[in-house]
């Protein structure tokens, strides 16, 4: 009888501890991951599907759970609406990654304290990220007016230069037009230029023109 249970306990033993060994991540943190590898066919995360997702580059676990991603340039042009699930991140890198749009779901990283998203194409913030109390983050070398910016918890460390924020346009007018600069934060201060060169007490969003010229 003794030497029964102690057979059973052993087997037991063995069994929980494989079970402990294999289960590196939560599900739904590695199905996020996958999510982002699939949406972008042309990445270079080198990422081995077949391998655990411990050995995934840029990739840190700790308790079973995504706390560090570092997928900078990796030719990626999104990130998908499960991104939200990694909800236990701490230190986020996507810089030199030509994305445009955060999803919203990005809001649901509560104990973000890390967000390096500059030097890509993005042309908004989204409101729910505003809502994050983020230690330090960077987002210079995108495409954001400064209104982007307004309703944060808190300024980023880094934010300024900023790419071009509307396409070049040619105009074709009669006598005068009247142009408006596309972004519209609450202190922006304005300065307007002609071909180069400042135009001395034109500090308005708006400028009415009569010549032509660049502006």
């Amino acid at each position: 009888m003794s030497f029964l249970k102690a057979k059973l306990f052993i087997i037991t033993l063995f069994i929980y501890s494989h079970f402990s060994h294999s289960q590196t991540i939560v599900e739904s943190d590695s199905l996020a991951l996958i999510d982002i590898y699939n949406s972008n066919p042309n990445n270079t995360l080198n990422w081995n599907l077949e391998q655990s997702v411990k050995n995934w580059n840029g990739v840190t676990i700790s308790n079973f759970r995504v706390t560090s991603l570092k997928i900078a340039s990796k030719n990626l042009t999104n990130l998908p609406n499960s991104f939200g699930d990694l909800d236990e991140i701490r230190n986020l890198e996507l810089f030199r990654n030509p994305i445009r749009y955060l999803p919203e779901s990005i809001g649901n990283l509560q104990k973000l304290n890390v967000l390096i998203a500059s030097i890509m194409d993005l042309k908004a913030i989204p409101e729910s990220l505003k809502n994050v109390n983020i230690g330090s983050y960077f987002l210079q070398d995108n495409n954001l007016g400064y209104s982007a910016f307004e309703g944060m918890m808190r300024l980023p460390g880094s934010y300024g230069s900023q790419g071009n924020i509307s396409p070049d346009t040619t105009i074709l007018y009669q006598d005068n037009y009247i142009l408006t600069a596309p972004d519209s934060a609450t202190n922006n201060v304005y300065q307007w230029y002609k071909d180069g060169n400042i135009i001395n007490n034109e500090n308005n969003r708006s400028i009415n023109i009569n010549s032509d010229g660049i502006y």
